[in-house]
């Protein structure tokens, strides 16, 4: 049923949504791609001195993003207006704060014009069906420099950052990378005609996984590590849904294979110190373990930054001098509990339509996981770290793009 529901959307699509990728959407892709890569490129520095260039040149590909889509404004569907009403909300409440507190208000324009002008409307009625892969390729090339970047200037060892400022947020860069990656497969596998392009392109996303989840074992990350695990779990999930059995068993036995060639490799790696990467992994988990601190220490900082809310929440200038290693917490405390709640309201909406995206599509077109696990992706990384930002970095950036498809596309999943 689920497919026929499918099948019925795609006969459906307004004859404007029926355009072929062509070279225009190329090159709005490489915008799309440059923008992550700049907002990503502040998480080489420390995190209060962004480098200058970073709002210029972002502000350059917004604009060349716009005009590149021909300010297309298209149909107010039930989704797109909902989505668009939750989101003023959430604009609007962090707008009263900055004000209230006196802090700098350009990223709260960006937040009340540019998102719902740019990344919410322009973008998606100009990537239409493409969307989707748009976004995923544009994900795959923005980070794909920087861990060439860092495999060829920093030796890898254990807790590896590569040319990141911290450990973490190479483990979040490489955690994202691999719910593209791992997108990008599904949407191989869906390939009706098997031959040597094909299999080449799927042993090459495939092989992007693997030196991921080595990467991400040796930045010492727990919120990369349980987000690749997810991502690999609802993966493999998904791969029941194709009609080909034989396709199924094959793909279980070459990601097993992939799991265990991982392990081996890591698990013979050294670290700085000569010891087992396997080894210092686990004896770093289990010693939290026994301290009661699985979470390093956050639950303490969370404890503080709740305990004296405000309805406008206690200004920018709070998690000043440590971060909130979460999201939601850091909204709560920085913004008020009403704008969390608008913050929270966007994130399921995003997921409620990305899980149903997935349902209908996934047997017609593979890229149909795609939402879900790049949404998924992004919702572990906040509840352990600073994965939004009030202008976005390149993490935040995915997520607003996926979310801003689903809240145009929705309307064809009855």
């Amino acid at each position: 049923m689920a497919y026929m529901a499918y099948k019925e959307t795609e006969l459906n699509l307004p004859a404007e949504e029926k355009i072929t990728f062509n070279l225009h959407k190329l090159v709005l892709t490489l915008f799309v791609a440059g923008l992550i890569a700049v907002l990503s490129s502040s998480a080489m520095y420390n995190p209060y001195s962004p480098p200058t260039y970073r709002l210029p040149v972002a502000g350059a590909l917004l604009t060349l993003i716009l005009l590149l889509s021909g300010f297309r404004i298209g149909k107010f569907s039930m989704w797109r207006l909902i989505s668009l009403f939750v989101w003023t909300g959430f604009a609007i409440m962090s707008f009263l704060s900055a004000m209230n507190h006196r802090d700098p208000l350009l990223p709260e324009a960006w937040l009340f014009f540019g998102v719902p002008l740019i990344i919410f409307t322009a973008f998606p009625r100009t990537a239409n069906r493409y969307g989707i892969i748009m976004v995923l390729s544009a994900t795959v090339l923005a980070f794909g420099p920087f861990i060439a970047a860092s495999l060829i200037l920093h030796p890898v060892y254990m807790p590896y950052a590569g040319v990141f400022v911290n450990t973490p947020m190479f483990g979040m860069i490489m955690a994202t990378f691999s719910a593209a990656l791992f997108s990008l497969l599904r949407g191989a596998l869906n390939h009706r005609k098997m031959n040597f392009i094909n299999l080449v392109w799927e042993c090459m996303l495939g092989f992007g996984i693997v030196v991921s989840f080595i990467l991400i074992l040796f930045s010492g990350s727990r919120t990369g590590f349980t987000s690749f695990v997810t991502i690999y779990l609802i993966f493999v999930g998904s791969l029941f849904f194709d009609i080909s059995k034989n396709r199924v068993a094959i793909m279980l036995a070459v990601t097993g294979f992939v799991a265990i060639f991982g392990y081996l490799l890591y698990s013979l790696a050294m670290d700085a110190s000569g010891n087992s990467v396997m080894d210092t992994l686990v004896r770093k988990f289990l010693n939290k373990t026994v301290q009661g601190d699985v979470l390093g220490g956050r639950v303490n900082i969370w404890k503080g930054a709740v305990e004296d809310i405000k309805i406008l929440g206690m200004g920018a200038s709070f998690f000043y001098d440590m971060p909130a290693h979460n999201d939601y917490v850091m909204i709560l405390a920085t913004k008020g509990p009403v704008t969390v709640f608008f913050a929270i309201a966007v994130r399921i909406l995003a997921l409620y339509l990305a899980l149903r995206w997935t349902f209908f599509g996934i047997r017609q077109d593979g890229y149909a996981l795609g939402p879900l696990l790049m949404i998924i992706n992004f919702l572990i990384l906040g509840l352990a770290e600073n994965a939004g930002g009030t202008l976005g970095n390149g993490i935040n950036m995915t997520f607003l793009l996926m979310a801003g498809i689903l809240f145009n596309q929705g309307q064809y999943l009855r």
